[in-house]
């Protein structure tokens, strides 16, 4: 319960902060290549790899001209579910519509007898939409990269993603 109540006042008081904005959104992967120990090689081929949920927050760094993200998603690809956290950077292009950010991604595969270790990186270009004078819509794509070391030994370990997002912000 207090939880809930200090993320609802997070919530409830990133609209007085206009800095800081929480994302909540949808992410499709459609996968460009991937490898796999079954077929020892890497296949280019491009099919759907799954999709994600994702929060983050992003805030302003000192006096440097970037933000600074952390966030978390839970997503379900080839091997399974994962649990990623979401570390990185947003710049913010001259007409502030645009902005590039740089992910470093963290977490679990979410297996029911031993959980494994997943990571990769993630660089999108995002686009904003204004809605009554603040940005409540973004829009992404990008590259993504993601490695399961444990999955190594019996399948598709390594994946090379376009991840297509909308997000709604709340500023």
């Amino acid at each position: 319960m207090k939880k809930n109540v200090l993320l609802l006042f997070i919530i409830v008081n990133t609209n007085c902060l206009s800095a800081q904005q929480i994302e909540l959104g949808v992410v499709a992967f459609p996968n460009l290549l991937y490898s796999s120990s079954i077929d020892e090689a890497t296949i280019v081929k491009l099919n759907s790899n799954g999709s994600a949920l994702k929060v983050q927050y992003n805030t302003p760094f000192k006096n440097l001209p970037f933000y600074t993200t952390f966030g978390l998603e839970l997503s379900t690809v080839d091997w399974g579910n994962q649990l990623l956290s979401r570390i990185g950077i947003l710049k913010w292009l001259p007409n502030e519509k645009w902005a590039i950010e740089a992910m470093l991604l963290n977490g679990v595969a979410l297996y029911v007898e031993q959980p494994a270790y997943v990571f990769g990186l993630e660089t999108n270009a995002a686009y904003y939409i204004n809605i009554k004078q603040k940005k409540r819509v973004k829009i992404s794509a990008g590259l993504r990269y993601t490695q399961n070391p444990a999955y190594q030994k019996v399948g598709l370990y390594r994946f090379v993603d376009v991840p297509l997002s909308i997000s709604w912000v709340i500023q």
